[in-house]
């Protein structure tokens, strides 16, 4: 006999299946629902197929359009203190058990690729000021999609590292994790294939996949079934749709073993049925079947860093009632970083947790590696720049200081683009305050300023977004009469958005403004051409025919 938690509908309803049919379960509301799915096992709903789905059809523009949050696992400081530590596990290797071959890095569920720009720059940095070759790392990024890596693969920015043979990408599925064959070099990831451990990178990732749900009893155990219903007819949906508008309906089936057949998930699950009294508890048991897969490829064992809203200790994953789903385009869950860790130190890994409660960023290390406790220097590095004041504490302060962004003066927006690491991203945030400052500003803080912006740029990987972060660094200079710093960012504009009359124009004013008046008058009629009825352009081009002056 089972039991049973209906969904919290206050009115009563009625059930309807796709094809029209009427079900009507006990204390059923009066409300018309159609059944996207009946009730399965809550790892085998349909729900994961839909999220797959959205990544398919969306690409890149579940990025590009903010749909799905990534800001907080793809800023510079998050990656910068991920490159402190893998290099340190490097230095420990090097130390312990050095290999003839790259250490290879792999970002599972990369997105939209700006973590690995991020972290490979720094990591090129610490390369740089300690004479290791960069060439002693290999970054494989990775996603189920094949759009996904097209557009990493185009990036003008991957373009250098790609050329030198260190990034490279290949498709991987962690719910189906399989070989992975490097779409570049040609060469596959398969079990022993390396001598190196191999490092992981899981940031936002385990959120999003199937999940198994089961709830704990005073020593019964029993496995979530979930049917999926909507009030609108879900063949009218697209996927964003439905996965913004269905509910869930829970069921619950007794098990009288452990659904699993790996030793330490089996130890696991035997552990929260006879310790917890009644919860819900989500069981990554996918999750730890792609790291157990991973760590086979190497025969040096796994470091996995991983970043996710999640809990690492057992009163924090007990949940009194089914958990909720974060929606944002696709949806997620939270992460049972309890799971991971115990299952891994069951089989003799070292897990790195937080110290002290996390506010929206749970990060944490396995070293599934022989004497995992002589990597000294990979420990003192998650301690001091992950545990210590960690990307977590980072996002807390930058969150609460961006919300003083129109009180800020020069000096604090300098001091504030400083702690986030130079990051564009804040800075178009910032734009409008700099506008309401810049008037204002002397000689010395405008040189600061024009600093300020190189530096983001430097650190900029765009996506086609629309704002157009280069668009108003250069409206900007211009107002300052900075005609050639503006152009600058005008022509980066163009580099990224492609052509378009508006921006010509400017270009154009640019050059009138440093006398080039030759280069003004080709981007003009450039302008005419595109747009005819362009009087603006048609009458700065015949100013410039009647000024007399030479182009400089």
């Amino acid at each position: 006999m089972s039991i049973v938690m209906q969904m919290q509908i206050a009115t009563p309803m009625t059930l309807k299946t796709t094809n029209g049919a009427s079900i009507a379960p006990a204390d059923a509301p009066d409300m018309s629902w159609h059944v996207l799915e009946h009730a399965r096992p809550f790892s085998a709903s349909l729900l994961w197929q839909l999220q797959r789905r959205y990544f398919s059809e969306r690409g890149a523009s579940a990025w590009r359009q903010g749909e799905v949050p990534h800001y907080i696992t793809s800023n510079p400081t998050i990656a910068q203190a991920y490159a402190e530590t893998v290099f340190a596990f490097y230095q420990d290797r090097q130390r312990l058990a050095p290999a003839a071959e790259p250490l290879t890095i792999c970002e599972l569920g990369a997105g939209s690729g700006r973590f690995a720009f991020h972290f490979l720059r720094h990591l090129a940095h610490l390369c740089a000021s300690t004479t290791v070759p960069l060439t002693e790392f290999r970054y494989v990024l990775t996603d189920f999609t094949q759009s996904n890596l097209d557009a990493w693969r185009n990036h003008p920015r991957f373009q250098a590292w790609i050329d030198a043979g260190l990034l490279d990408m290949a498709l991987f599925d962690v719910n189906r994790p399989d070989t992975l064959t490097l779409q570049i070099e040609g060469s596959s990831l398969a079990t022993d294939s390396l001598q190196h451990p191999l490092v992981a990178i899981a940031n936002y990732v385990f959120d999003g996949v199937p999940q198994e749900l089961f709830y704990f009893q005073d020593g019964s155990s029993y496995g979530c079934e979930m049917a999926l219903l909507t009030q609108g007819d879900p063949s009218d949906m697209d996927v964003t749709t439905l996965l913004d508008q269905v509910q869930p309906h829970y069921t619950y089936a007794p098990l009288s073993v452990a659904p699993c057949t790996e030793a330490a998930a089996q130890a696991l699950f035997e552990h929260y049925r006879t310790t917890l009294a009644r919860a819900h508890v989500l069981f990554p048991l996918a999750a730890w079947r792609c790291l157990t897969l991973l760590h086979s490829f190497s025969r040096g064992g796994l470091l996995l860093l991983s970043a996710d809203k999640g809990q690492c200790r057992q009163e924090a994953i007990a949940l009194s009632a089914p958990p909720s789903m974060a929606r944002h385009g696709s949806f997620s869950l939270s992460v049972n970083y309890h799971a991971l860790l115990s299952c891994a130190e069951s089989v003799g890994a070292l897990g790195l947790r937080p110290p002290h409660p996390h506010r929206s960023l749970a990060i944490i290390a396995l070293l599934l590696v022989p004497a995992p406790a002589q990597h000294v220097a990979t420990c003192a590095a998650y301690q001091r720049h992950l545990a210590e004041f960690g990307p977590d504490d980072f996002y807390t302060l930058a969150s609460f200081l961006a919300r003083g962004m129109h009180n800020m003066g020069i000096d604090e927006v300098l001091a504030y683009m400083r702690f986030n690491r130079f990051d564009a991203h804040q800075l178009a945030r910032m734009m409008p305050r700099l506008k309401q400052l810049a008037p204002e500003l002397g000689s010395g803080h405008f040189h600061d300023l024009k600093k300020m912006f190189e530096r983001c740029w430097e650190g900029y990987f765009p996506l086609g977004e629309e704002n157009d972060l280069a668009f108003d660094i250069a409206c900007l200079l211009y107002e300052q009469n900075d005609f050639l710093g503006a152009l600058t960012y005008f022509v980066r504009t163009e580099d990224i958005y492609g052509c378009n009359p508006g921006v010509l124009y400017n270009m154009a004013a640019c050059h009138q403004q440093l006398g080039q008046y030759r280069q003004a008058r080709a981007l003009l009629e450039q302008v005419l051409q595109l747009t005819p009825d362009n009087e603006g352009a048609r009458t700065l081009l015949a100013d410039l025919q009647e000024d007399a002056a030479p182009d400089v």
